[in-house]
């Protein structure tokens, strides 16, 4: 849990040399990650890991020179879908997010070097596929129809941790965050500070709304 505080205050001087005020009251208004983010399973380290790939991923686009970036980037990803497969949903959301702020600079070098970092971590699953299969033979035991209401409560549940009107605050920051993003992105200002802090809002609207629609699905 102090791990995943301290990966916050770094990726956020990374990216914008600024602390991370609202990650941290986010992080407390959620019951839910102090309750199984710092537990002993291993959801927290599942969570520090895809924070790091985070950071080692833009840094790597800020600076595509500096190989030292490319390989933190390419073991944490792997540590973070060894750690919880969900992880790989979140971890193409990252690798597509930094993919498209490489095209959109025309950095095609540095586009295919980010997604082999995903590359490599999918391989990294590899042995697991066939006691992934094996798993088909007896799970027929404990399966049960979902629904789409069944997965939006479960949803809810989790974001509502603090209290009951908690998931829809989350909705609307999500909405707000992506809103925010794209508009300034589209509104993409001259100088090449702003252009930069412009690219970071497509990498963060990329990857919030992949991530969220990716691990829904």
């Amino acid at each position: 849990g102090i791990s995943v505080i301290g990966a916050l205050w770094w990726n956020l001087r990374l990216m914008r040399k600024s602390v991370p005020l609202l990650s941290l009251a986010l992080l407390g208004f959620n019951a839910a990650f102090i309750q199984w983010g710092d537990s002993v399973r291993a959801y927290g380290m599942g969570i520090l890991f895809i924070l790091l790939t985070v950071g080692f991923i833009w840094r790597f686009i800020e600076r595509p020179h500096d190989k030292w970036w490319l390989l933190g980037a390419t073991m944490s990803a792997v540590a973070s879908v060894q750690t919880l497969f969900n992880n790989s949903v979140l971890l193409l959301a990252v690798c597509l997010a930094g993919a498209g702020v490489c095209l959109q600079r025309r950095q095609i070098r540095q586009m295919l070097l980010v997604l082999t970092v995903g590359l490599i971590a999918a391989l990294s699953l590899l042995p697991y596929v066939a006691a992934l299969k094996h798993v088909r033979d007896w799970d027929m035991l404990v399966r049960v129809p979902v629904s789409l209401g069944d997965l939006w409560l479960k949803w809810t549940e989790a974001l509502s941790a603090s209290g009951g009107y908690n998931s829809w605050v989350w909705i609307a920051l999500v909405a707000l965050a992506l809103l925010a993003a794209f508009w300034i992105r589209l509104h993409r200002p001259l100088s090449t500070e702003r252009c930069d802090e412009a690219d970071l809002l497509l990498f963060s609207g990329i990857l919030l709304f992949l991530g969220t629609v990716g691990y829904f699905f």
